[in-house]
């Protein structure tokens, strides 16, 4: 027979079953979790088991605080930057950090590019956003790793992080890169109205966003960042 739980140990077992809901973990077995709930007579901790951390939320003392597990952070110093090919387009990447989440290693990031007509890059403040043209409009097999919701999130330079959510599954199963296309443009253009009246940090000055400086439609989409189950970065770019 199992040896019985304390209540301590079920505490802690409650607690790292519901971060899985939490956290968006939909099929992640606990046991499968790099981090676990621990309870005692000093209060709750989280336990990291990779790196031997532990979060104490009870107010006590800790060995090492960090952000949650699976809370999404910009990994520091990371920062997209311009191609051979981007170049000699004349397009200049928008230098977003890349958004990972903390259960999300940087190597499992899928990238995918879009292209129109074989050329890198979709204008998206043309009329009809250049769909016409967009190759492999109608592929789906990219995003079968989508749940029914997702985040298109952005990490614009003089801004706080932005994110939009949709539904990215129908009755005919996920979507096509079309449909990402116009979820895209739906998601900047809300970024923009929200942001219009408000000053970039001085440093990135030159990203302004709004009347008179950069709207929709002086950016190309190049492709986009699938950066985990449930978040997806777009890679922009304006012509230089």
């Amino acid at each position: 027979m199992p040896t019985p739980q304390t209540l301590e140990e079920h505490l802690g077992s409650l607690l790292t079953m519901q971060s899985t809901i939490l956290f968006g973990l939909d099929g992640v077995q606990p046991s499968d979790l790099p981090f676990a709930w621990q309870v005692n007579n000093t209060g709750v901790q989280l336990q990291y088991f990779d790196k031997g951390l532990s979060e104490d939320i009870s107010g006590q003392a800790s060995t090492a605080t960090t952000t949650p597990p699976d809370v999404a952070t910009p990994l520091p110093n990371t920062v997209d930057a311009d191609d051979d090919e981007l170049v000699a387009l004349s397009l200049t990447l928008i230098p977003q950090r890349l958004y990972v989440a903390r259960h999300q290693a940087p190597a499992d990031i899928r990238r995918i590019e879009y292209k129109c007509a074989g050329v890198t890059g979709v204008r998206l403040g043309a009329t009809g956003h250049g769909l016409g043209e967009l190759d492999d409009a109608f592929e789906r097999t990219s995003f079968e790793s989508f749940k029914k919701k997702i985040h298109y999130r952005l990490e614009w330079p003089g801004y706080k992080p932005f994110k939009y959510a949709k539904n990215v599954r129908g009755k005919d199963g996920p979507i096509t890169r079309t449909v990402v296309v116009q979820q895209i443009v739906e998601m900047i253009q809300q970024f923009i109205e929200d942001n219009a009246s408000r000053a970039p940090d001085a440093s990135a000055a030159q990203w302004r966003v709004g009347p008179g400086a950069i709207t929709l439609a002086d950016l190309v989409l190049v492709g986009v960042d699938i950066v985990s189950q449930g978040s997806v970065q777009p890679r922009l770019a304006i012509r230089a």
